[in-house]
């Protein structure tokens, strides 16, 4: 199973979804005022570590956890290639909208909290993570494919 490339492309799109639930994904400050507020992906948190305001209205950790289960069953489905490959193309579609979620969350963030001349917003290391994920994804989906031609051929020779 694990010698396969499309298993070792989804196991580490598995682990950096997995890292995304630790890691913080922008950090806010007003300009002239105290406090700072991280975003993460279960909400806005102060720098005491207390919830700021209430959940976010794209609950981002949802299509995280989504993602998980998918990626989780694609990786399991390596005997069957045709629903691996179903499996994979759903979560490529769940790792693009996590990353209009961020991109649109950020934004509204921003702008909740002030104009762009008070407030300053800094994209962690966390944000980038799902940029990496439709990568891995698409990768896995293109061994996947190759594999089921190999299938093919191989059968055509029988």
């Amino acid at each position: 199973m694990w010698q396969r490339k499309q298993t070792l492309y989804l196991g580490i799109a598995l682990a950096l979804a997995a890292l995304l639930h630790m890691l913080d994904l922008a950090s806010y400050e007003r300009l002239g005022k105290e406090g700072a507020v991280t975003l993460r992906l279960y909400g806005l948190y102060g720098a005491d570590g207390a919830r700021v305001d209430p959940p976010l209205s794209i609950p981002l950790y949802l299509v995280n956890a989504l993602m998980i289960v998918q990626l989780v069953i694609a990786i399991a489905l390596f005997k069957k290639r045709h629903r691996q490959l179903r499996f994979t193309r759903l979560s490529f579609l769940f790792s693009l909208g996590m990353i209009a979620g961020i991109v649109f969350t950020h934004n509204s963030v921003a702008s909740a909290m002030g104009t762009a001349n008070t407030v300053k917003g800094t994209l962690l290391p966390g944000a980038y993570i799902p940029f990496i994920l439709p990568v891995l994804v698409w990768l896995a989906e293109r061994a996947i494919k190759k594999d089921e031609e190999l299938v093919k051929s191989a059968e055509r020779l029988r």
